[in-house]
């Protein structure tokens, strides 16, 4: 919601429907209006094995912080975007802690625009070895921002997280000040790339 301040989310479940193409959990606001800090912890967002983004954080909404997101089994599990193409109000300021984002026909994690992210102690997998489906490509994506300006997409940090079950590679970027550091991972390349 736009021009909102300090929510939390403790001890919520939200399962999709069958054969939805919908979105979990959304943190949006538009030019002119902000929002900031979403403290997520013990948050669960099934998505049923549909078309569904499990959480999509969009616009000048700033900082989210928290542990124990489960994002679990549609496309796309977190898309973190710049839907208005704005060099000014984009994403920025993510702290999560024991992110599990798992069983995704698309993408674990997605970051086409954002800065200052931080993801620690985390399990990102696509799941594509488990049958349902091979139409998936990395684990994680760091894109530069999609107006074509890079300095947007910059400052992400994932550490000590298990990253893999993906077709192609587990990460692939095209963004600036990308760390990784004491990751795993794992059955990367499943489609023998």
């Amino acid at each position: 919601d736009q021009d909102t301040n300090t929510t939390r989310l403790r001890h919520v479940l939200v399962t999709l429907a069958t054969g939805s193409t919908g979105v979990g959990l959304r943190y949006h606001a538009v030019s002119g209006h902000r929002s900031d800090v979403l403290s997520i912890y013990d948050v669960t967002i099934e998505g049923n094995w549909t078309m569904s983004t499990g959480f999509v954080w969009d616009g000048p909404a700033f900082t989210v912080t928290g542990s124990g997101l489960r994002l679990l089994h549609g496309q796309y599990g977190l898309q973190v975007l710049n839907t208005a193409g704005s060099s000014v109000d984009y994403p920025q300021f993510m702290n999560m802690h024991d992110l599990e984002a798992e069983g995704f026909t698309k993408r674990a994690l997605d970051i086409e625009s954002g800065s200052d992210i931080k993801i620690a102690s985390s399990d990102i997998n696509n799941m594509t070895n488990s049958g349902h489906g091979t139409t998936d490509d990395y684990a994680i994506a760091c894109m530069q921002d999609a107006g074509g300006d890079h300095a947007q997409t910059r400052g992400i940090q994932i550490v000590n997280s298990r990253i893999g079950n993906s077709q192609r590679s587990g990460v692939y970027a095209t963004c600036r000040n990308l760390q990784l550091t004491g990751n795993i991972f794992f059955s990367t390349s499943q489609a023998g790339l």
